[in-house]
């Protein structure tokens, strides 16, 4: 309950603030100098609050009793929010009524920047959170009083949309939990260890590092192929850490399966050197003459426990019958029983490419999407209390007339438009390429996509990639790469707005190295490198100096992505590397 004189209690804790300098928050800046911030479409470049508040039902002053903390549910740890009040969401242990939830400028919560009461199991803060990292945490409200004990601290990225529900969020890896997006890049071929490495860069104020933070050496049993495909994996145990995959091939033991899926550990002073679970799946020794094809992909959370889920793509299984495996994350990390989405056609190509489509209907579960190469289709499986659905709630083609996309390449886009509905980019590779981003919606992914053309025809504008909130304007971009010899192969950003995506790029970004014919083959937002609010960009060119391979970051701002990279990754492993055939996005 609020004291008696409520307004005359505010007035006073402001004094105290402003003239004693009590606590370690800050003034709340004046309605005046908020609407001045303010869009149409309430997004904002400055923050608007950054202190604590009451809510209607909170009682600062209750007493202290001895409660279990809830545990968080969603926004999943390390997500990039499009909303700038996002709707958190969490479980009550047994003797609760609610919640007391801190959101913070650290994960140690020395800096309380907004702070409320919620009566069951979600809430919203009451005014709208600075854009950039902020860390949360619970504590228990039983009828006698307030817990003592906090929940773990997950962290997402503030966005700027002033609107109280979760809008699109997109995974970031962020493996030590500082609020910064780190970034892994697989390097499966490097001739000095063949059978590969991957190498991960932290992030920070100034953004990414451009020399390792850590370099991953692939188990003894591998034979190849460590790195061919990384993946942001969520946070898989909802400890607030993020964890990597790494698939790659060993040799297989009286005709078993060859292929393997290791999921290294996030925590607080990175990943774990040793892989913390390793996934025995079905054969993918061919996924390095196929690497232009995603086989790993965050899942979300597809069941809705606030535990992350792992999707493997396996489209090379003898006899090339393909699958889809579906691992469920819990308390203890990944489940090594996975839900199996069986192929439909022989010889189909199903699992060559798969995504993370995000939550496609609104129903609070995360949905999966698989590309068939040779059949030319594209499935979607929703997610449900149980997992994923193995039955597909929808197949796409090109058109009603069932004329089939060609080798289609699957990505998940975020939000372009800004309704709360994740949505779903296809590429087909028939004429020089289109790419078709099909909205989500209450009934699941509509039927007539928004096209989109080479700006520049001659290349293969055939590789989509979420891109994140890369202007601050509250909804998600996209960007496709076009791979040329002759026109230079560019990476084109299309900006998502309140009527959907644009079909003419508002940016192209050439390529750094006239060489680089494979620039943007991989590339994608991965969160926010540097901390700014707005998300960075990047995309890798295996195939230079000698298959050395690079790799570019873009950083993002209000203009959107800057056409020169802010800082170039050289591949550490020499020619032969393949660096930047694999890099881990959270799309």
């Amino acid at each position: 309950m609020h004291p008696p004189d409520g307004v005359t209690a505010r007035v006073c804790s402001l004094l105290c603030l402003s003239v004693f300098g009590c606590g370690a928050t800050e003034t709340p800046p004046s309605d005046a100098s908020v609407d001045a911030g303010r869009s149409e479409d309430g997004a904002t470049d400055a923050p608007r609050f950054d202190a604590p508040v009451d809510r209607p039902d909170a009682a600062p002053d209750a007493p202290s009793v001895d409660l279990a903390p809830p545990r968080p549910l969603a926004p999943p740890s390390g997500v990039a929010e499009l909303a700038a009040r996002p709707l958190l969401r969490w479980a009550l242990p047994s003797g609760a009524v609610g919640a007391h939830v801190e959101l913070c400028a650290d994960r140690a919560c020395s800096r309380v920047l907004h702070s409320f009461d919620a009566t069951g199991s979600s809430g919203s803060p009451s005014e709208r959170l600075r854009p950039g990292p902020v860390f949360w945490r619970l504590y228990s409200r039983g009828p006698a009083g307030r817990g003592t004990v906090p929940s773990v601290t997950w962290s997402f990225t503030a966005g700027r949309r002033d609107v109280a529900r979760s809008i699109g969020g997109t995974g970031a890896l962020d493996v030590n939990n500082d609020g910064y997006a780190d970034l892994a890049v697989g390097a499966p071929g490097n001739e000095g260890s063949p059978r590969g490495r991957v190498h991960v860069y932290f992030g920070g104020a100034s953004g990414l590092a451009t020399t390792p933070s850590l370099t991953l050496q692939p188990p003894a049993e591998v034979v190849g192929n460590y790195g061919v495909a990384v993946c942001e994996a969520g946070d898989l145990d909802g400890d607030g850490y993020n964890e990597l995959a790494v698939a790659a091939t060993v040799t297989p033991v009286e005709g078993g399966p060859s292929g393997r899926v290791y999921v290294y550990a996030g925590g607080a002073s990175g990943l774990g050197v040793v892989p913390r679970t390793t996934l025995i799946v079905r054969d993918i020794a061919a996924l390095h003459a196929l690497s232009n094809r995603i086989r790993l992909a965050r899942g979300g959370d597809v069941n809705g426990d606030g535990y992350g889920d792992l999707v493997v793509g396996l489209a090379v299984t003898a006899p090339f019958q393909g699958a889809v495996d579906v691992f469920l994350g819990s308390a203890a990390g990944l489940a090594p029983g996975p839900i199996v989405i069986p192929n439909f056609m022989p010889m189909s190509g199903f699992g060559t490419s798969v995504a993370a489509g995000g939550d496609l209907n609104g129903d609070g579960f995360d949905d999966v999407v698989v590309g068939a190469d040779s059949e030319g289709a594209v499935r979607v499986f929703l997610g449900g209390a149980a997992g994923t659905a193995v039955t597909p709630a929808a197949t796409l083609t090109v058109d009603a007339a069932g004329t089939g996309f060609q080798s289609p390449t699957v990505a998940g886009a975020g939000d372009v438009n800004g309704d709360g509905y994740a949505d779903v980019a296809i590429a087909s590779v028939a004429g020089g390429g289109r790419v078709y981003l099909y909205p989500g919606g209450a009934a699941g992914l509509g039927r007539v996509p928004v096209v989109l053309s080479a700006p520049v025809p001659g290349g293969s504008f055939t590789f989509p990639a979420g891109a994140g909130d890369v202007d601050g304007d509250g909804f998600s971009d996209l960007v496709v790469a076009s791979l040329a010899s002759s026109p230079a192969t560019a990476l084109y950003l299309f900006r998502g707005g309140a009527a959907g995506l644009a079909t003419t790029p508002v940016s192209t970004l050439p390529t750094p190295d006239p060489a680089a014919v494979t620039f943007g083959e991989r590339a994608a937002g991965f969160g926010d490198f540097d901390g700014d609010g707005y998300a960075d960009v990047a995309a890798s060119a295996r195939t230079v100096q000698e298959y050395t391979g690079r790799a570019f970051v873009f950083r993002g701002g209000a203009a959107g992505l800057g056409a020169s990279p802010a800082a170039t990754l050289p591949g550490p492993d020499g020619p032969g590397g393949l660096f930047g055939t694999g890099l881990a996005s959270g799309l």
